[in-house]
């Protein structure tokens, strides 16, 4: 109803049967894992979201809440770091695992603080 979609319309976008998803409104069945997946997938929101298991929509919104102001600054800093890094030097951060980027973001950050407090002395 939020989307202004009908039933056909949801039907045919997550690949479910008509009548299944018209069973699904009236209440007559419940989804399955799969076609529940299949329906917050095409409406871009989390399965659990659906079922009234999470106040989150989206998993942006999970992020949001579940992480604070504070990891979530700190996470758009590491983004920021990853993402100087891939247009400045030819860096994929998918060759990498977690706790390398980890361990990277580390020392950047070190040498940052380094380089800041020499400037200082000068």
């Amino acid at each position: 109803k939020e989307k202004g979609i009908t039933q056909k319309e949801l039907a045919d976008g997550a690949k479910i049967g008509l009548s299944t998803v018209k069973q699904y409104e009236t209440g007559k069945r419940v989804p399955e894992k799969h076609n529940l997946s299949l329906i917050a997938n095409y409406f871009g929101v989390l399965e659990g979201w659906i079922v009234g298991d999470t106040p989150y929509k989206t998993i942006f919104e999970k992020i949001d809440g579940e992480l604070g102001e504070e990891r979530l600054s700190d996470l758009r800093n590491q983004v920021e770091i990853l993402t100087w890094l891939e247009h400045n030097f030819d860096f994929h951060c998918e060759d990498y695992t977690a706790e390398q980027l980890q361990k990277l973001d580390e020392e950047i950050r070190e040498f940052i603080k380094f380089k800041i407090s020499q400037l200082q002395k000068q």
